[in-house]
């Protein structure tokens, strides 16, 4: 316990070397923070028992402390990549950013607006082009709403909403997840500093829109997600990142009340504590108990893949790609294949090295992905800080601490991010006196050409 306690005062000195403020929201402090909530806290309630929802499936606590110790070091190790990067590339988040992200209502222009109703109704329009496709009597939500003692069948319903969706899921969650959260986050952006009751209506309508399309699969992380994103892009505007009480409180407790609520309505929880206690439970050791199935299954049942969990883009490397986290949702709970549940465990990403190449990969790698996080920091944080970027960010910020509770593989071929970026790059160039003048020398040679042709 005294090493559990002390642990993360080494991790704040390591982060104030590597100029990463724990009281500034920024991609990497994000990301210690849902690690330290998903995989740190919950260990000595997993230890000791006290958790009844967890506590059935965790026989053996000196697995519970071999995930301690292997936790530890993924972290210590990523703040080390943090380091890294302070010494190589000279990053710094907790002085320099303060003047990058200083949003003024000078930064935001028409363009915001447009982006912002542009993203949303692209969203929309696919979130009911997706909804066809399933059919209305198919959807999670519709079936949560006819009858959520089901838990059966909205858990399959949902499964083939995702997992086994025929199709490829991914583009429809590019649009109407990921463009409806950038694009309402930029809505909520524009509305807090250019004040009006024009773009507070354009903003809400986007979040109904938003709320639809992250509920119904009856799923609690997309809408936790878009909460988040909005209390960040608050917070880079209201106190440029510092982290604020209010608003992690009131952010907090309004996530807190969803999920309760959801939980209430398609987990068959039978009254608020209840709720809220489930709630808790998926918060602290929801995320950590999968770590003990890995650790159980691998390499006692079944052999370290090697990597054959890596994607495997058409197939083009020798060995067929292994679907770990459906696998182990097989092993550890096979009745959901045979009721026809497509589930998935994914945990903290030193979980899938473990799987591949034991406690080789959680030494090699993690230090690697502290590096990475922070240079793609770095990076964005050159951008000027308009509503779109700042919402951008935020989904990033979220987009990376998801590194606390899925494969890192997942990041390899990543096309969510190689999308937000093109299309931030995309958005910064419009405007751009470069472009302005390129566009109108064009014009001016189309013209020329048809004057002459006329002649």
């Amino acid at each position: 316990m005294i090493a559990y306690v002390c642990l993360p005062l080494f991790w704040v000195g390591l982060l104030r070397l590597a100029r990463v403020s724990l009281r500034k929201a920024t991609i990497p402090s994000v990301l210690v923070y849902f690690i330290i909530t998903f995989q740190y806290i919950g260990l000595p309630v997993l230890y000791f028992k006290l958790d009844d929802y967890r506590s059935p499936d965790i026989e053996s606590t000196e697995v519970v402390g071999d995930i301690f110790l292997l936790t530890s070091t993924a972290t210590t190790l990523v703040i080390i990549g943090f380091l890294a990067s302070r010494v190589a590339l000279r990053t710094d988040f907790a002085t320099r950013a303060l003047t990058r992200h200083h949003p003024e209502p000078a930064n935001t222009t028409r363009l915001d607006t447009l982006g912002g109703v542009a993203l949303t109704m692209l969203g929309a329009a696919t979130l009911v082009i997706y909804i066809m496709k399933i059919g209305p009597s198919n959807l999670a939500l519709v079936a949560a709403i006819e009858d959520p003692s089901d838990t059966l069948g909205i858990n399959i319903l949902r499964s083939h909403m995702g997992n086994a969706f025929e199709g490829r899921y991914y583009l429809y969650k590019l649009l109407m997840r990921d463009g409806l959260q950038i694009g309402s986050s930029t809505l909520f952006a524009v509305a807090l500093l250019r004040p009006s009751k024009r773009r507070l209506l354009l903003f809400l309508i986007s979040a109904v829109v938003a709320t639809l399309s992250f509920t119904i699969a009856t799923e609690k992380g997309p809408l936790i997600n878009y909460l988040a994103g909005l209390m960040l892009v608050g917070l880079f505007i209201r106190s440029n990142g510092f982290l604020l009480r209010r608003w992690l409180f009131g952010t907090a407790l309004a996530a807190l009340g969803a999920v309760a609520l959801l939980y209430m309505a398609f987990m068959g929880a039978s009254d608020p504590l209840d709720a809220a206690l489930q709630a808790t439970s998926r918060l602290f050791t929801g995320q950590i108990e999968p770590l003990y199935h890995y650790l159980v299954i691998f390499p006692q049942q079944h052999d370290f893949l090697l990597g054959r969990s890596m994607p495997n883009p058409a197939g083009l490397l020798p060995f067929e790609h292994y679907p770990l986290t459906i696998e182990v949702m097989s092993m550890v709970h096979p009745w959901h294949l045979r009721e026809g549940v497509v589930g998935s465990m994914p945990t903290f990403f030193w979980g899938e090295l473990w799987a591949n190449f034991g406690t080789v990969g959680v030494l090699l790698v993690p230090a690697f992905v502290g590096f990475a996080v922070c240079w793609i920091a770095d990076t964005l944080d050159r951008f000027s800080p308009t509503p779109l970027t700042l919402a951008a960010i935020a989904w990033f910020s979220l987009h990376v601490k998801d590194l606390s509770n899925t494969p890192a593989s997942n990041y390899i071929i990543d096309a969510y991010a190689t999308a937000v970026v093109i299309g931030l790059i995309g958005f910064h160039l419009l405007p751009s006196p470069m472009l302005s003048r390129a566009l109108t020398n064009t014009t001016l040679a189309l013209k020329h050409a048809h004057s002459n042709d006329s002649q």
